[in-house]
């Protein structure tokens, strides 16, 4: 009992996360964000989602009205990007995992991340310093 819990305290030390199922292995590291895109399918209908997460390879995308069926190619366009093209791997109740075509730089992803780690960004646009009310 002592020497599996030793050989699993030091595969952790050695960057292994212990005994996992090969499925629930992750190509990189998910960033959690807030980030406000439009997603069109092929069919041409297109609908406004957050993406939750992303990777490098891919993204999480949550919709209350948009229905994706895994194998669907889709067009994500988050603010401020041009569209990102990918395949849609999995649907879940109003989410949707995305693989992309073409993998962001890690260095995109983390900014995505920085940027939209909450839904509005830390500069309001209606609320300008130059804009006086009248009284």
């Amino acid at each position: 009992m002592a020497s599996t819990a030793n050989t699993e305290i030091e595969s952790t030390m050695a960057g292994e996360a212990g005994p996992r199922d090969e499925t629930e292995e992750r190509r990189a590291r998910r960033l959690a964000l807030a980030m406000p895109a439009r997603c069109r399918m092929l069919s041409g209908f297109t609908e406004d989602v957050v993406v939750r997460d992303v990777s490098p390879g891919g993204c999480r995308i949550a919709s209350h009205a948009l229905r994706l069926r895994a194998g669907e190619r889709v067009l994500l366009r988050p603010a401020g990007l041009e569209s990102l093209p990918g395949v849609v791997r999995w649907c879940e109740a109003n989410e949707a995992g995305i693989e992309f075509d073409h993998p962001l730089h890690v260095a995109v992803a983390e900014h995505l991340h920085r940027r939209f780690i909450t839904f509005l960004g830390a500069e309001v646009p209606y609320r300008s310093a130059s804009r006086r009310l009248a009284a």
